[in-house]
């Protein structure tokens, strides 16, 4: 069980959304519909308040966010609802030109980043991933589950200052320059360092640089290097594959085929999808 199990700020008379009080037959129905089932301490959340702002409101993700250098925001859990609730989920896919299939949006940030549930890999549970319409993390693993996830919740301190922020960013900049720096963090499978280094060069105008590095990192024995390393060639094959050796593209897919990850073979069957 999660340790940060209380979730709520207050009453729903004195929070975002006006009282719709729900019951387990209704959560019921939904899962029928779609032939799913909601995490259990989700249900039970949804059960004691049908969505609102939760008490605590930041998950970290050792990766930059358009929210910070290190987490992410999180301002709403949805509850069983229409606007701005889990039944939103197939508009804000088309809203925001989102490709994952088998999800459930069921919170979102500040800055418009959202959370969802990952139901492609077919587990017992379902991971959590945030994706950002106006930033990098385009379906960045958060938690392995959604208690995993509350547990990881803690209350952001806001009092910090603009220009920490862009030292921190500008550090940032500095360290990666030097692309020398991220082979080494992949000749030692350093994992801290290599989401990190991930996240940072996925931006770049290099594609077949970059490829090449995603081919490399399949090596690595941490399963969230290679997720990473998947999400970014799907993005590689959605948005830039005119603009990379055709080469380097078919060796890269053919290398992450043979991954046994689910996470990972959910990204590849994902790829099929534009080929």
């Amino acid at each position: 069980m999660a340790k940060n199990t209380k979730l709520w700020q207050g009453s729903e008379e004195d929070d975002y959304f006006p009282v719709l009080q729900i019951s387990t037959s209704d959560l019921e129905a939904y899962e029928d519909k779609l032939c799913i089932k909601l995490p259990i301490l989700y249900k039970t959340h949804l059960l004691e308040k049908n969505g609102g702002k939760p008490v605590f409101n930041a998950v970290p993700t050792r990766v930059p966010t358009t929210w910070a250098s290190d987490h992410a925001n999180i301002h709403l859990i949805f509850g069983l609802r229409e606007e701005e609730g889990i039944e939103d989920t197939d508009y804000l896919i088309k809203e925001w030109n989102f490709s994952a299939k088998d999800i459930v949006i069921f919170a979102m940030s500040e800055d418009t980043a959202f959370y969802y549930f990952d139901y492609s890999s077919k587990n017992k549970y379902p991971s959590v991933k945030i994706f950002e319409p106006e930033g990098d993390l385009k379906g960045h693993l958060v938690a392995e589950d959604y208690e995993s996830f509350i547990a990881k919740l803690y209350k952001e301190d806001y009092d910090f200052a603009d220009d920490e922020i862009d030292a921190a960013i500008l550090e940032e900049q500095q360290k990666w320059s030097d692309t020398k720096l991220f082979d080494k963090y992949i000749k030692e499978d350093n994992l801290d360092e290599l989401l990190s280094g991930i996240i940072f060069y996925r931006t770049t105008e290099d594609y077949n640089w970059l490829t090449q590095k995603i081919i490399d990192l399949s090596k690595s024995k941490h399963s969230a290097v290679r997720i990473e390393a998947a999400e970014v060639l799907l993005s590689i094959v959605e948005y830039s594959f005119a603009d990379v050796d055709s080469a380097l593209i078919k060796q890269s897919i053919e290398i992450y085929n043979l991954d046994t990850d689910p996470d990972v073979i959910s990204y590849m069957e994902d790829i099929k999808e534009f080929l």
